[in-house]
This record gives structure tokens, C-alpha cells and sequence, in this order.
């Protein structure tokens, strides 16, 4: 499974949407407390990733969930109500990306400008004074390259693992009736099989259709159906691992084709685990760099934003609200980012 996250933040415990969304509190709130009751690894880790490293939609890769911890109906519950909202935010997200850019050019002119104003430019506030801005613009270009570098790396990362990943089905398929072919039992097919389509994400018994649903329902019946989806990569790996601890134990699987053979299938296990492995630590990279940039553009007082606006406030009581001073950076505007 792949999802994409909008922008949100969590405290306390609860998941917060952001300002402006109130009208999606509801639904939200019905998720609120679920952290505190399933306290499972994969389900901490899950509110963890949420919680931190989530901030922009359009430069945030697939993010993948590991649905092996039979909490995939809550899983599937907190994707189905946050996902109506990545909508409404993915153009706030691009919007924020793009301000981050902006920021900067604008701190570049504001300094062009106060350069400009030679020696009459003296503020008392020694963050604003020319040569700490020119530092301050060092450091966020600096910032910035860290976050495109990081973004690189993990763009590049995650497509190896996508096309490593791709012939897994497929040769799956081909494990199963290689297996099958050999003298073996029919109770060792259907371990196999059961591994198979966990790999495939394909159900054991067709789900229910709609139709099927109500029938029962009209009987005073009610099925529950437990999502059988096992795709994101970690779980893929798992069962691979799995189905091969299981052909390792069965004298009868011997395939003459190479590709099928266990040394294969172990050579190729260890690809698939060393990629996914980079794709998760330049993803943590990434967001730590987006983590690190946020903190030197928006911090109250210290941060690009408010540092830029003080300087623009002092060039007011310098020459004036209507001077031709002023004007000339007047119109530069410095936006934190809403998250």
C-alpha cells in the first residue's frame, strides 16, 4: 500500500490538523485516542513518521506502511480519514515550498538594497546589521542545498528500490509452480502458496461484494473482513525471507533454472533488503534536512522571517513609511510556513 500524507502535526497524543481546517476536526478526533491503545512497534513507529517527518505532500515520496502487525483495519481507517484532507493541502504544501524560495531571493534583494544604503544604515540590533544578514543568507542557502541534495538521494534511492522490486510477483509465480512440479506434499504447496499471496497482496477467498454484505445483513449476519494487503516493501520482504527459510527446508525444490535456485533467490532477498534500507535512511535524511531548514527560516526572533521583517521595520523608522526608501523594499515579503 502507498499513501500520501497532507501536512499535520501531532501533540499530546491526538493528531492536529491544521489552522484553517477545523471542519475536519471530526473525523480526526475519532482518531485521536488509537495511539494510546494500540501500542504495537509498527503502529508507534507509524504515529511517530506522522508526527515528525511529514511536511510537505508534494515533495514527499510514497511513504509506506507496514500493515504486518494485525492492526490493518486501523491502519486502513486512519489512511481513509486523513487522505480526503491531502487534497485540500497539497497545493498549501507546493505553496510552501515554493515560499521557502522566495524567502531567500527576498533576503538577497533586501541586502542589495541596504547595501545601497552605505553607512546611514546602523541598526542597534546587531542581527539585522548588514553583515550578519549576509551570514544569515549564507546559512539558509545552505539549508536549502541540504534539503535538494537530500530530496536527490532519496528520489534516486526509492526508484532503485521500485525497479528491483517490480519482477517479485512474477518470479513468485514461478517459485510456486517450480515447487509445485517436485514431489512434494500438498500441505508444503499450501504454505507456499499462503507466502505467495502475501507477496502478490492477493486474498485467499474473494472479498465480499456489496451486494453479498447486505444479504447478510438482511439475515442478521454480519462478516467482518480483515484486509489481506501486505505490499508495503517491509512486509514484501518478510514473506520473501519467509518463503525462502521454507524452500530451504524442502529436500524436493531443486530447480535446474538458475534464476529460481536458492542461492538466487537469497542473492536477490539481500538486493532487495540493502535498497530498501537506503530509501528508508535517505528518507530520514530528507526529513531531517526539511526539519533543519524549517527551524532557520521560521524561528520566532532568530529565524530568516522575522530577522528580514525587523530589518524592513527599522528601514521604515530610518527614512520614513512613504520615503522612496522604504519603498524599495516594501514589497518584499517574508512568509513563515504554515505546517
Amino acid at each position: 500500500m502507498i499513501v500520501e500524507f497532507p501536512n499535520y502535526s501531532m501533540g499530546s497524543g491526538l493528531f492536529i490538523v491544521p489552522t484553517g481546517s477545523s471542519q475536519y476536526t471530526p473525523k480526526i478526533a475519532k482518531l485521536a485516542t488509537l495511539n494510546s491503545y494500540y501500542q504495537t512497534p509498527n503502529f508507534v513507529s507509524f504515529i511517530t513518521r506522522l508526527s515528525v517527518n511529514i511536511h510537505f505532500v508534494n515533495n514527499l515520496l510514497p511513504f509506506r506502511i507496514n500493515l504486518s502487525d494485525g492492526l490493518s483495519d486501523i491502519y486502513s481507517e486512519i489512511i481513509n480519514n486523513f487522505i480526503f484532507i491531502s487534497t485540500k493541502f497539497k497545493t498549501m504544501a507546493s505553496n510552501s515550498e515554493t515560499g521557502h524560495a522566495k524567502n531567500v531571493a527576498n533576503l538577497e534583494s533586501l541586502i542589495s538594497v541596504i547595501k545601497g544604503f552605505g553607512a546611514v544604515y546602523n541598526p542597534s540590533r546587531q542581527s539585522i546589521i548588514l553583515t550578519a544578514l549576509i551570514s544569515l543568507l549564507t546559512i539558509v542557502k545552505g539549508a536549502m542545498s541540504l534539503v535538494n541534495s537530500s530530496l536527490g538521494s532519496n528520489s534516486k534511492a526509492i526508484a532503485a528500490r521500485e525497479v528491483a522490486f517490480k519482477p517479485l510477483s512474477s518470479l513468485a509465480t514461478r517459485i510456486l509452480n517450480a515447487l509445485r512440479s517436485s514431489e512434494t506434499t500438498q500441505q508444503i504447496n499450501d504454505s507456499a502458496q499462503s507466502l505467495v499471496r502475501k507477496l502478490q497482496g492477493r486474498r485467499a477467498t474473494p472479498k465480499l461484494t456489496e451486494a453479498e454484505k447486505a444479504a447478510l445483513l438482511a439475515e442478521g449476519k454480519e462478516k467482518k473482513e480483515i484486509s489481506s494487503s501486505q505490499m508495503d516493501f517491509d512486509s514484501r520482504l518478510d514473506n520473501f525471507d519467509k518463503l525462502i527459510q521454507l524452500l530451504i527446508v524442502i529436500p524436493q525444490y531443486a530447480p535446474n533454472e538458475v534464476d529460481l535456485q536458492l542461492s538466487t533467490l537469497t542473492n536477490y532477498y539481500n538486493t532487495l533488503k540493502a535498497l530498501n534500507d537506503e530509501a528508508r535512511e535517505t528518507g530520514t535524511q530528507l526529513d531531517n534536512a526539511r526539519l533543519n531548514r524549517n527551524e532557520i527560516f521560521d524561528k520566532d526572533d532568530s529565524g530568516l522571517v522575522d530577522t528580514a521583517m525587523a530589518a524592513k521595520n527599522y528601514i521604515k523608522s530610518l527614512f520614513g513609511a512613504t520615503s522612496p526608501q522604504y519603498k524599495q523594499v516594501s514589497g518584499l515579503l517574508f512568509k513563515k510556513t504554515k505546517y
